[in-house]
């Protein structure tokens, strides 16, 4: 099987739309075995090039890839970095390996317009330190989710600085994360600040009574809250 000719086939086809004006989302699955190719590879670097031409992107999501090798990262890396203006990214059902992470997140600094930022029932692990550290200069995030049982209590621990620099955060969405206890103590100081949001979401979170009464100080001073969810 050539485990390239789905990637030209996308390319082609990104051709096709690259004057497209209302074309804003788009969206790879996991016939693009990113796992299998060469980040120095011409297709690569087409699919890359391609996406740039289309000044009307807002949102890129990466379905059921297989992002639990290096190489598999350092190909989709090698993708994302030049996609600087670009203001949503997300991942759906990824298995997601620490070792390349690093090389994601790099490509993450260069994103300087990224506004959304979402890992959705993705499995696997992630380098949460160095994330951390990428997202405390992404003041200007509007969405961030986490539904995804890889990140836990000791994960938004280390993620709780960055969240605290999120004051424009819109949505915020901490799902399938036993929080109950110590992880709710730790974002109460992000919370704190996040006076623009609008959804926020514990659901599956094991939030308990006292968690509850820790947080209604500070979600009865989020005026623009409209969605609340704590559904186990």
């Amino acid at each position: 099987e050539n485990i390239e000719e789905p990637l030209d086939n996308l390319v082609k086809i990104l051709g096709a739309f690259s004057q497209a004006p209302n074309l804003r989302t788009v969206g790879f699955r996991s016939s693009l075995a990113l796992e299998g190719m060469d980040p120095g590879n011409e297709g690569v670097a087409a699919l890359a090039s391609k996406l740039q031409e289309l000044t009307h992107l807002e949102d890129l999501s990466i379905n059921e890839c297989d992002l639990s090798t290096k190489e598999a990262m350092e190909v989709l890396s090698s993708v994302l970095q030049n996609l600087t203006q670009l203001p949503g990214l997300s991942f759906d059902q990824c298995p997601i390996g620490a070792e390349g992470f690093t090389t994601l997140v790099s490509a993450f600094e260069k994103m300087t317009q990224l506004k959304k930022l979402g890992f959705h029932f993705c499995e696997g692990s992630l380098e949460v330190e160095a994330l951390s550290s990428v997202l405390q200069t992404k003041t200007q995030m509007e969405y961030l989710s986490f539904q995804s049982g890889f990140v836990g209590v000791e994960e938004i621990k280390v993620l709780a600085p960055a969240l605290e620099k999120m004051s424009q955060l819109k949505e915020l969405y901490l799902s399938i994360i036993p929080l109950g206890g110590e992880g709710i103590t730790s974002l109460l100081p992000a919370l704190e600040k996040m006076s623009q949001l609008e959804v926020l979401s514990f659901l599956d979170g094991n939030i308990g009574n006292e968690d509850c009464v820790a947080l209604r100080p500070v979600l009865e001073k989020m005026s623009q809250l409209e969605v609340l969810s704590f559904l186990d």
